[in-house]
């Protein structure tokens, strides 16, 4: 009879091995994953925070926006943005143009009243406004565009607000040193580091370390609610009446023989009126609102325009539009010319055919018009 071999003592060597190799490969493969299921939460949780600071800091710039006023010269111009702070102190300095384009500097967080926001790399955020809304020039529903996009779209943007997170790569940013500081390519990957008109929310190559965080103000949702900022204002300084016929396409002074037209804020001794004085309107809505806003009402107070919309027909007395920005679809020019006629403001054929029966716009490609009842 045989007798079993046992195994030599090389072979109980060699199976120890094998078996602690395998405890070890478990053991790395556990720790690798619990260790990523751990960073998980934790990573969103830092991702999250940046972007309730950029969400903080666009809510401020849209509020700063829609007030207008320039706290340093007093003025006011609804729809202008602040310059960048460049000085690292928070307050807003000159705007710094490069190329025909608004230079990046520092969320100014002191002239928006905000204390300093910093992103979870503790870097303080960053900010650049269009330059068409930096109080350049005017700012109305013919803002139509912007030379600012977010990964190569069609959407024209008015401001972009910056995280550039904590250092990556060969990135250098020497404190005390404000050159460096206020260098983009110090702080931000890919096309963000040029600091131009174009800026990404994620890299051309997945590759590519990128840790950049952009919230963007986008133009086809800033203007509609600066329009309806602007009508409210006007209907506020109409006040309860009596209303003021309106001027015609091209002047500034009501006529008597006018029910729809512009809103008039002159008197003329040549036109009569029925109103012997005028609201003092502001210069930003003479110098730039004022060939825009389309006004209607009735002079004999007797609630005959008819607004139909949602269902209903309304017996009102006075009416303003806002007509958005011109719309090809509607065969309006963009530019619009320096004296619209109705069909270059408004879309609906009820809104341009004349008194006594409107139509309450629906927002629609064709139709980006906004109405405000005045009175009743």
């Amino acid at each position: 009879m045989r007798t079993a071999r046992l195994p030599s003592p090389a072979h109980k060597q060699r199976g120890a091995a094998l078996l602690l190799f395998v405890i070890a490969l478990v053991m790395a493969a556990t720790y690798a994953l619990l260790k990523k299921v751990n960073q998980a939460p934790s990573d969103a949780l830092r991702d999250g925070y940046t972007m309730e600071q950029l969400n903080r800091a666009r809510a401020a710039l849209l509020g700063y926006a829609l007030n207008g006023l320039d706290p340093v010269t007093a003025t006011v111009q609804p729809g202008r943005l602040p310059c960048p702070d460049y000085t690292l102190d928070g307050d807003s300095d000159a705007c710094v143009i490069v190329g025909g384009y608004v230079q990046p500097g520092r969320l100014p967080w002191r002239t928006l009243g905000l204390s300093e926001l910093r992103d979870t790399g503790n870097e303080p955020l960053w900010y650049v406004p269009a330059i068409e809304f930096n109080g350049s020039q005017p700012i109305n529903s013919n803002s139509d565009t912007t030379a600012l996009r977010i990964d190569g779209g069609a959407d024209a943007i008015v401001a972009v607000v910056l995280s550039a997170g904590a250092v990556l790569g060969t990135q250098s940013r020497p404190a005390g040193n404000p050159v460096a500081q206020l260098d983009p390519a110090r702080y931000f990957e890919d096309v963000n580091a040029l600091g131009a008109t174009a800026f990404v929310t994620v890299p051309a190559a997945s590759t590519t370390p990128f840790n950049d965080r952009l919230l963007a103000i986008r133009l086809d949702r800033f203007m509609p609610t600066l329009e309806g900022r602007v009508l409210r204002e006007l209907a506020g300084l109409l006040g309860s009446g009596p209303y003021p016929n309106p001027a015609s396409i091209g002047t500034t002074a009501c006529d008597n023989s006018n029910v729809e037209g512009l809103v008039p804020v002159d008197l003329d001794l040549l036109l009569t009126c029925d109103v012997a004085t005028l609201p003092v309107f502001p210069n930003w809505f003479r110098n730039d609102w004022h060939p825009l806003v389309w006004y209607a009402m009735d002079p004999a107070a007797s609630l005959s325009i008819q607004l139909a919309g949602g269902g209903t027909t309304n017996n009102v007395q006075t009416l303003l539009f806002s007509p958005g920005g011109p719309l090809a679809a509607a065969g309006q020019s963009s530019p619009r010319p320096a004296t619209p006629s109705v069909l270059e403001l408004l879309e609906d054929g009820d809104n341009t055919d004349g008194p006594p029966s409107y139509q309450e716009p629906l927002a629609s490609p064709t139709n980006n018009d906004q109405i405000l009842i005045v009175a009743p």
